[in-house]
């Protein structure tokens, strides 16, 4: 089992337990008299907070929204580290997948143990997250309680899960979750067009040391895994980027879906990137670094038109007179040959 697939059982298995099997990712936690239901990936981070504050008082046994059932104070600090902005990002499929792996991370740096993650504490620890796992009693860490959470899950299966996390490499010790800068048109224009429209906000960008390769957490191995193996699978090259890539991993070096994955959280674009790579000379990094002149009607006018067509004055026919029948009559009248 790869790190991809580790992440996407883990996901699975959470689903499972603690949403409903039918549309998950838009289930409520159950109540009286209440939807099952609601339009949550069509809402807003914030629309759906906004949401869970009116849940227990319409009836709700508590707060506990989507595919994995985050209650409203755990979706706020989920939301706060990673980064997304609440008005802007939608509660996607996507980004409450995201969201969990945040929680995933959160819990597999509370189970370290002498720098490394100790998969039964981690197994534990997930308990703790997910009340639809039971821990290594047996029970959920919250059986009993007012809102009637029991285990569905049992605590073999749950180790089983943090067992191939830890085991892949899909999490990691001493390592801190990945800083998301929120998608925005602003946020395109300076990572890809070279502009820069606004400052850089602090508390959504999380810049690396100079030099120093940015710590992916659990969301970006699973960005980087999924850019690797849409790649290996285009036609032609697939071969060739799997292999690079299999070559990089055993001498410890960034595949191409973690190049663009740390570049992309950096804030610059893959060009960029690429362009200060060791095996490029200083004559290309000094022709690509030049500034580009301005496109404008203008300057293509000057350029390409003005020169040499401006004092031309030959005689063309027109469209009516090259393509009619009449054309030989015109060819004979203009171009008579020259009589020596």
């Amino acid at each position: 089992m790869n790190r991809h697939n580790a992440i996407q059982q883990a996901l699975a298995t959470i689903r499972a337990g603690e949403a409903r099997s039918t549309d998950p990712y838009n289930s409520l936690v159950y109540g009286r008299n209440t939807p099952t239901h609601a339009p949550l990936t069509d809402m807003t981070i914030a629309e759906v907070m906004d949401y869970q504050r009116g849940m227990r008082s319409a009836g709700h046994a508590s707060t506990a929204v989507g595919a994995y059932q985050m209650i409203h104070d755990t979706l706020r600090d989920a939301v706060q580290a990673s980064g997304l902005d609440p008005d802007k990002t939608k509660f996607s499929p996507a980004v409450q997948d995201f969201l969990a792996t945040e929680l995933i991370d959160r819990r597999a740096r509370q189970a370290e143990r002498n720098g490394e993650i100790d998969p039964t504490e981690f197994a534990n620890r997930l308990a703790d997250e997910w009340a639809s796992f039971a821990n290594s009693s047996g029970k959920s860490a919250y059986e009993g309680d007012a809102v009637g959470n029991r285990a569905n899950t049992s605590f073999g299966t749950v180790r089983n899960v943090a067992s191939a996390l830890v085991d892949t490499g899909a999490v990691r010790a001493g390592e801190e979750p990945i800083r998301v800068a929120s998608a925005t048109p602003e946020r395109f224009e300076e990572t890809y067009l070279g502009k820069t429209s606004r400052a850089s906000r602090p508390d959504q960008v999380e810049k690396a040391p100079e030099r120093q390769e940015k710590r992916r957490g659990l969301g970006g191995r699973l960005a980087s895994g999924v850019i690797d193996a849409a790649a290996g699978m285009v036609p032609g090259v697939g071969q060739v980027i799997g292999g690079a890539n299999l070559v990089a991993s055993l001498t410890g070096r960034r595949t191409l879906g973690e190049r663009i994955v740390d570049d992309f959280m950096q804030g610059g674009s893959v060009q960029a990137a690429n362009s200060f790579s060791p095996s490029r000379s200083e004559d290309e990094r000094r022709r690509e670094a030049r500034p580009l002149e301005t496109a404008s009607a203008e300057r293509f006018e000057e350029t390409y038109l003005i020169p040499p067509f401006e004092d031309d004055k030959t005689k063309r026919p027109t469209p009516r007179e090259k393509f009619s029948k009449g054309r030989d009559t015109y060819a004979r009248r203009e171009y008579k040959p020259s009589v020596g």
